[in-house]
C-alpha cells in the first residue's frame, strides 16, 4: 500500500513544488484545503510551514517567536500571538493531536507520518530503504522511481522565502541529487542506458562542474560504442566551464584522455528500449547474449536463403497492403515529440471537471470498439486517436486537482496503448513499442497498475515479432508482477501470453505451468474497459495453448503436435463471431500443424483462408505469420498445391490493391 493511502493518514501535505494541503474525504479520495481558510488566522499558516521545515516537525516557542517577530513592537503580546497561531492551526487541520506541545509547553510539534503524510519525508524513507536493499537492485529501483516522481514536482517550498526554509531546502537538493544518481546507476545495471543518460545529463546541466557525473556519462557513452558522443560531452562541458572561468581537474583530464583512447566494447543487442517509468523483476530463463546473437545471425542467413518466389510475395504483401498506411504521411505527429511532451507535462502541478473526463474516457473506449467490433483498418483509425492523444497531453498542461490528473493520466495511457496496438496491426513493431512505453509512463503516473501491466504485455507482442524473445519475457514478468492484485481475467491472460513466450524459448515446464494458470479463466464477465480491451475468453485460452504446443513441437517435442491441432480447432469452434481479428491467426497456426504433419494440401487450404481474411482487415501480423509459414513450405514449392497457393495469394493481393 502507498504510504499516503494508509487509513490512519488524515492529512496529506505536498512541500515539493507548489504547496498543497489535502484532507482525506473517503477511501482514496482527497480534497484540497483552500488557501482562503487561512484568512484571518494570524500566523497559523507560517507556523505550519515553519514546523514542516524541521526533520522532527517541532520547534521551540522562543525559536518561533524569533523567526516571526524578530523586532516586535509589543513584546508582551508575543506569547499570545504564538498561542493563537497554534490554536487556529489545530482548527484548520481539524484532527485530534495534529499539533501538540512538548517540554512543559516550551514548543510545538506536528503529528508524525502515520497521521500527517508529507512528501519530502516519504522521499527520505524511500531512499533509506533503497540503500538498505542495495541501490541498484530491482526492488530498490521501484523505490527510487517513486522518490523521483515526488522530487520532480519542484523545489522544497519553492514560494517560501523565509530564512528558516533554506537549510531544509538545501538538504532536499542533496536528497534530489542522491536519488537521481542512484536511479541512473540502477538504470545502467538493468540495461536501460537511455534512461541513465537522461538523468546524468540532467544532473550535469544543474551543475556543469560536477566531474563525478561527467565521468559517469562519458563512461556510459563509451560502453555503448558512442565514443564521439563521449568526446562531445567532454568538450561541451569544458566550454561551459571556460565561460565560468574554471577548468577540469588534472584527474578528470587524465580520465578523459585514457577513456577516449580506448577501443569501445559494444554489447550486441537486437534492440534497445528506454521506458520512462517501469517495474522490474529479476530475469529468469532469458537467452544469453551469445544465443541472441546466434539467433539474429541465423535469421539473417535464413532470410538470405529464401527463394525468389517468397521474396516476391513478401514484397507484394508489404508494398500493396502495408506501404499505403505506414508511410510518413500517415504519421504527421512524431513519437519523440509526444513522449517528450508527456514527460514534461507529468512534471507540472496539475481545472477539468469530472463530466469532461468521463466523456474523454468514453471517447477512447469508442475507438477501441471501432477497432475490435467494426474491424476498421488501423490506418483509418490512427489519425483520429493520434489527434486526441495530443489533446490529452495538452490538457495535462493545465492546472487540475490531483484526482482529476490521475484520471486523465489513465485515459492518456489507454489512448497511447491503442496507438501502439494500431502500429502493431500495421507491422511497425518499433513504433508499437514506443507508444506502449508512453502508455506505461502515463499508467505509472496514474498509479494504475493494471493498465501498466497490460501495456507491458502488449509491448511484449512487438518484442516477440521482432525476434527479441528475452526482452518479451522480461516485459511479461514485469506485467505479471504488476497484476498480482488484478482480476482473474487479466491474470489468466498474462499467463497465456507468457506461455507462448516460454514456448518460443523452448521451456516446456514453464510453458505448461503458465498454461495451467491460463486455463482457470472463465469467459470474460467484466466490461471491456475494466480489462483494458484484452477480451480474454475460452477461445483465446485454447488458441494460446495451441500455438504454444506448436512452437514446442517445432523445437523437437513432437508429442505435442496433435495436442496443438486439437486446441486450435477448439479455439476456432469457440470463437465468437464478433472477434474477427482472431480467426486468421488461428487459421495460420492450424496450417502450421499440417505442415509439420506434411499434409501440404490442408496447410495450403488454411493458409489461403487466413490470407483472404488478413487482406480484408489489413492485418500485417497475420501476413508476417504467413511469410514464416511460406518459408516452412520451401521443400514443397515445386508441387502444384504450393504453386496454386502462390497464384491465389498474388491475385488476392492484386484485388486488395484495386480496392
Amino acid at each position: 500500500m502507498i504510504e499516503s493511502e494508509r487509513p490512519s493518514v488524515q492529512i496529506r501535505i505536498w512541500l515539493l513544488g507548489p504547496f498543497l494541503l489535502e484532507r482525506r474525504t473517503g477511501a482514496g479520495m482527497w480534497e484540497p484545503i483552500a488557501k482562503k481558510v487561512w484568512n484571518k488566522r494570524g500566523y497559523a499558516y507560517p507556523l505550519l510551514q515553519r514546523l514542516l521545515c524541521t526533520y522532527s516537525r517541532r520547534a521551540e516557542r522562543i525559536t518561533l517567536i524569533d523567526d516571526f517577530w524578530p523586532n516586535p513592537d509589543k513584546p508582551e503580546l508575543l506569547d499570545r500571538y504564538i498561542n493563537d497561531a497554534a490554536y487556529y492551526l489545530r482548527k484548520v487541520l481539524a484532527i485530534p493531536d495534529a499539533v501538540k506541545t512538548f517540554g512543559n509547553a516550551s514548543g510545538y510539534q506536528l503529528a508524525d507520518q502515520s497521521m500527517i503524510w508529507i512528501d519530502v519525508d516519504a522521499c527520505g524513507e524511500l531512499l533509506k530503504e533503497a540503500e538498505r536493499l542495495g541501490c541498484t537492485s530491482s526492488a530498490a529501483l521501484l523505490l527510487l522511481e517513486q522518490a523521483s516522481r515526488y522530487l520532480q514536482r519542484g523545489a522544497f517550498l519553492e514560494q517560501q522565502m523565509g530564512q528558516w526554509a533554506y537549510a531544509r531546502r538545501g538538504s532536499v537538493e542533496r536528497m534530489n541529487y542522491r536519488c537521481h544518481l542512484w536511479l541512473a546507476e540502477a538504470y545502467e545495471q538493468h540495461d536501460l542506458p537511455g534512461q541513465a543518460e537522461t538523468l546524468y545529463n540532467r544532473l550535469l546541466e544543474d551543475d556543469p562542474t560536477d566531474e563525478d557525473i561527467l565521468r559517469h556519462l562519458m563512461r556510459l557513452y563509451h560502453q555503448q560504442g558512442m565514443k564521439q558522443l563521449a568526446r562531445k560531452c567532454y568538450e561541451d562541458t569544458r566550454q561551459r566551464l571556460h565561460h565560468l572561468k574554471q577548468s577540469f581537474s588534472p584527474d578528470l583530464q587524465a580520465f578523459a584522455q585514457h577513456l577516449l583512447s580506448e577501443p569501445s566494447t559494444v554489447v550486441l543487442q537486437a534492440f534497445s528500449y528506454t521506458p520512462t517509468f517501469s517495474t522490474y523483476q529479476p530475469q529468469t530463463g532469458s537467452l544469453s547474449l551469445s544465443s541472441q546473437a546466434q539467433d539474429i545471425m541465423g535469421e539473417e542467413q535464413e532470410e538470405q536463403d529464401m527463394d525468389r518466389l517468397r521474396r516476391q510475395i513478401s514484397q507484394q504483401v508489404f508494398n500493396l497492403v502495408g506501404a499505403t498506411f505506414i508511410g510518413p504521411q500517415a504519421m504527421p505527429l512524431m513519437i519523440d515529440n509526444i513522449a517528450e511532451r508527456l514527460s514534461q507535462t507529468l512534471n507540472k502541478p496539475s481545472t477539468i471537471d469530472s463530466k469532461t473526463l468521463f466523456y474523454l474516457e468514453r471517447r477512447v473506449g469508442n475507438y477501441w470498439r471501432d477497432r475490435n467490433d467494426m474491424v476498421l483498418p488501423a490506418q483509418d483509425l490512427l489519425p483520429y486517436i493520434m489527434e486526441d492523444l495530443q489533446k490529452f497531453i495538452t490538457l495535462l498542461d493545465r492546472s487540475m486537482l490531483p484526482n482529476a490528473r490521475t484520471h486523465l493520466c489513465s485515459i492518456t495511457g489507454t489512448a497511447a496503448m491503442l496507438v501502439g496496438e494500431l502500429y502493431f496491426d500495421m507491422g511497425n513493431y518499433i513504433r508499437a513499442q514506443n507508444f506502449q512505453d508512453i502508455a506505461i509512463t502515463a499508467a505509472h503516473e496514474a498509479n494504475n497498475a493494471v493498465l501498466e501491466a497490460v501495456a507491458w504485455a502488449r509491448k511484449s507482442f512487438a518484442c516477440t515479432y521482432n525476434g527479441n524473445r528475452s526482452e518479451a519475457l522480461t516485459c511479461l514478468q514485469i506485467a505479471r508482477h504488476l497484476a498480482q492484485n488484478a482480476n482473474s481475467t487479466v491474470r489468466a491472460w498474462l499467463a497465456a501470453v507468457e506461455a507462448e513466450i516460454q514456448a518460443n524459448l523452448g521451456d516446456r515446464k514453464a510453458c505448461s505451468e503458465a498454461l495451467r494458470e491460463a486455463s482457470l479463466v472463465e469467459d470474460q464477465k467484466f466490461l471491456a474497459e475494466d480489462c483494458y480491451w484484452i477480451h480474454f475468453d475460452s477461445s483465446l485460452a485454447a488458441g494460446y495453448q495451441g500455438i504454444s504446443f506448436l512452437k514446442l513441437s517445432s523445437l523437437g517435442q513432437r508429442d505435442l503436435l496433435l495436442n496443438a491441432q486439437t486446441a486450435l480447432y477448439e479455439a476456432l469452434n469457440l470463437l465468437h463471431p464478433s472477434m474477427k481479428r482472431r480467426q486468421p491467426t488461428i487459421l495460420i497456426d492450424l496450417a502450421g500443424t499440417y505442415v509439420q504433419q506434411r499434409n501440404i494440401e490442408q496447410a495450403c487450404t488454411h493458409a489461403l483462408q487466413a490470407m483472404h481474411l488478413a487482406t480484408q482487415i489489413k492485418s500485417q501480423v497475420t501476413i508476417q505469420r504467413f511469410l514464416s509459414l511460406r518459408n516452412d513450405l520451401k521443400s514443397w514449392e515445386e508441387t502444384q498445391c504450393i504453386k496454386d497457393l502462390d497464384q491465389s495469394i498474388g491475385s488476392l493481393l492484386l484485388n486488395s490493391e484495386r480496392h
